[in-house]
């Protein structure tokens, strides 16, 4: 019998746990689970997985890699103002509408897992495309001149925390869009745009 390639299998196995994930709950199913639906062996698994949570991290790492091509694309064809607030409204909006994977973490433990993977791969795919962003605004003199690594690391940790927030339950949405608000217009203060930001912040507000 051929040998079946390694990254295939990896593949097939995560497509599987997440079929399991969504149809019983992650906290349902166990590694047993995903061997019997794939017809693996233990060794077989543990080549590819050390656990069912590192299944979840890959689930989430492929996750992301589309959302972080779609956002990227747009904060590169967006103007300036129009990327930096997309990345907190969109971001969260997806987040609270609890698509793919996420759906089926009942646990805080799992959802945990989800956020800090969900929160690495953001800073490993999305800072760079952000420092070009707030480049791009310092060049066309839309933006104040600033640190445009370190904001960069100030959007993402708003971000961050917004998206934390959203999953965990810790803010209902009307407090997140309150959370959006108050970071849009915190940022648009340090970048000398907030009077270009009069309309969306009407929105937000009267939204609540």
């Amino acid at each position: 019998m051929p040998r079946i390639d390694p990254e295939l299998r990896r593949q097939a196995i995560t497509r599987t746990a997440l079929a399991l994930f969504q149809r019983d709950g992650f906290d349902s199913v166990r590694v047993d689970d995903i061997l019997k639906a794939i017809g693996l062996s233990k060794g077989g698994f543990y080549h590819h997985f050390k656990s069912r949570e590192d299944i979840l991290r890959q689930i989430v790492v492929d996750e992301t890699n589309g959302i972080a091509q779609r956002l990227n694309d747009s904060l590169l064809d967006d103007d300036p103002i129009s990327a930096i607030t997309r990345l907190f409204l969109e971001g969260s909006t997806n987040l609270g509408a609890e698509v793919g994977v996420l759906g089926s973490l009942g646990s805080f433990a799992a959802r945990s897992v989800y956020l800090d993977e969900l929160e690495r791969q953001l800073a490993l795919q999305l800072k760079p495309y952000i420092v070009q962003v707030i480049e791009k605004g310092i060049f066309e003199e839309v933006f104040n001149v600033v640190d445009s690594s370190a904001t960069a690391e100030i959007v993402l940790a708003v971000n961050d925390h917004g998206n934390r927030c959203a999953v965990l339950g810790n803010l209902n949405s009307q407090q997140l869009r309150a959370y959006n608000r108050t970071a849009i217009e915190a940022l648009g203060k340090y970048l000398g745009i907030e009077s270009q930001l009069g309309d969306l912040l009407t929105t937000l507000g009267n939204s609540q």
